[in-house]
């Protein structure tokens, strides 16, 4: 596809993974040829990479220094420079992202930051402060959350501050559930490191007892822990009542496994595996001891479980409960709100209005 002279909505990000290829999806129909998506190939996070395909999307270089604790990318800046409008990254250790604010400022271009609000240790942290530092240079803000948006508008008053709803699948992938598949799994869906804790999920389902009475315990996703986690599951003396099958992308075989699901887990901190399990109509148990992504604000649905991270036994007693109270919660009435609230539709929205500078809703 050939590109315009001058890109007027550009987004340079340091990657674009492939759980954004809905959203991806929905802008580029939206905005043709007149958006650019910048993004290098691998995050400061080596698992998170980009795996997104967009016939606008344009490769860069990424970098890393200080020991992969800071990024810089390199590539198209004149391009990305002189850009109608250009949405950079809100995460003070891309130092591309300085670059372009402090540049687009100088030049009196509209450039806009997106990210997470507060990274995960709050708005008390240090960082928060940094990030205020980036969203003053910036002419206003994306943010994933909506519980955000007012402390964001006091902070900076008269600043824009557009929601981009941290969301996985379009609203025609969040079909009504299916009520009528038996349900036996307890499920894990994501990146297999360390510091998603799933060794902690292993260890309270052998606790719970849950394997005795039928249930199989299914972990789905890719990585380094893989390896670790089978042993500990034969450690442990679970391997007949855990599966572990490679990552699955695709909407329709994903909303299969959750119809099986009594509740889906995030035993460490929780992030886009809240919306994705409510969306398929499955409530999940995370940690009430953790920092997790802004994605909890999703708890005043009912369908977020809370367990004891610090007792041997909160997880393995949150699982029983859930196992033995499938009907608690309405699976159903999860399903509608992410549908209506969390779509790949609404995050796209929320980016596009932003690109336009169209006043927030």
């Amino acid at each position: 596809m050939a590109r315009p002279a001058r890109v007027k909505h550009g987004i340079y990000l340091p990657v674009v993974p492939r759980y954004r290829q809905a959203c991806v999806d929905v802008i580029d129909e939206q905005l043709g040829d007149t958006v650019t998506h910048w993004a290098g190939d691998a995050h400061i996070t080596e698992t998170v990479r980009t795996g997104t395909a967009s016939p606008n999307l344009v490769t860069v270089r990424n970098h890393f220094l200080l020991g992969r604790k800071v990024l810089w990318q390199w590539g198209h800046f004149s391009e990305a420079i002189s850009a109608e409008v250009l949405v950079v990254d809100l995460n003070p250790r891309d130092l591309s992202a300085w670059f372009f604010l402090a540049a687009r400022r100088l030049l009196r271009r509209r450039t806009v930051a997106w990210g997470h609000l507060f990274p995960r240790a709050g708005r008390s942290s240090p960082t928060a402060r940094v990030r205020k530092v980036m969203r003053r240079l910036a002419h206003g803000t994306i943010i994933y959350d909506y519980a955000s948006v007012d402390f964001a508008k006091s902070e900076l008053p008269g600043q824009p501050v557009w929601v981009a709803p941290n969301a996985l699948y379009r609203q025609a992938d969040l079909a009504p559930i299916d009520t009528t598949a038996r349900r036996h799994r307890i499920l894990y869906v994501g990146r297999l490191v360390a510091e998603k804790s799933i060794d902690r999920l292993l260890t309270g389902f052998a606790r719970s007892g849950l394997a005795d009475r039928g249930a199989t315990l299914t972990i789905v996703g890719d990585g380094p822990e893989k390896p670790a986690l089978a042993k500990l599951a034969a450690d442990l003396g679970i391997t007949a009542a855990t599966e572990f099958l490679p990552g699955v992308y695709d909407a329709a075989a994903l909303r299969a496994l959750y119809a099986e699901t009594i509740c889906s887990v995030s035993p460490g901190y929780a992030g886009l595996s809240i919306t994705q399990s409510l969306g398929f109509g499955v409530p999940i148990v995370v940690s009430e001891n953790e920092l997790h992504a802004p994605e909890i604000e999703l708890d005043r649905t009912g369908g977020v479980l809370y367990y004891d991270a610090t007792t041997d036994d909160g997880l393995a007693t949150a699982l029983v409960r859930a196992h033995d109270n499938p009907d608690q919660i309405n699976g159903e009435d999860l399903r509608a709100y992410v549908h209506d609230n969390y779509s790949a539709e609404a995050m796209a929205t929320g980016v596009i209005a932003a690109l336009r500078g169209a006043d927030p809703r």
